[in-house]
């Protein structure tokens, strides 16, 4: 009895540690899917999305909303943090604070069930100080 509920436990902690580090890889991801985009790598980006994202967004439209939704609305990409990564709805969902010259821009990357990224949205918007107003 003694060994099958060491070999329970055993098991038990190695489920724990493999979901644990698929999670840290889908934030290892959400950070190179972004730094990639910001050094202008869009096809590497677009390398990085669930099949079923990549059939309706193609590079060129990824660098599109890099450089009209992003980078002329907030300026220039300074740096991402993690913040948190969470399910919701059943999928992935890993929070970076993105800090651009003229705001902090919460972005939510949203992954599948094979650890593709399915896109991303603008989460919230905070101005940086003395950057004027948030756009």
């Amino acid at each position: 009895m003694k060994k099958l509920n060491i070999l329970l436990s055993l098991c038990l902690l190695l489920c724990v540690s493999a979901v644990h580090a698929q999670s840290s890889n889908d934030t290892t991801t959400a950070k190179t899917f972004l730094m990639l985009q910001q050094t202008g790598q869009f096809e590497k980006a677009h390398a990085l999305l669930d099949t079923l994202a990549t059939k309706t967004v193609s590079a060129a439209q990824l660098k599109k909303a890099w450089e009209e939704q992003l980078v002329a609305r907030h300026g220039k990409f300074i740096a991402a943090h993690f913040t948190s990564q969470k399910e919701e709805l059943g999928y992935n969902a890993v929070y970076e604070k993105c800090t651009f010259e003229k705001n902090v821009v919460d972005l939510r990357v949203v992954f599948s069930k094979s650890h593709k990224i399915l896109g991303y949205v603008v989460a919230g918007i905070t101005p940086v100080a003395g950057s004027g107003t948030a756009k």
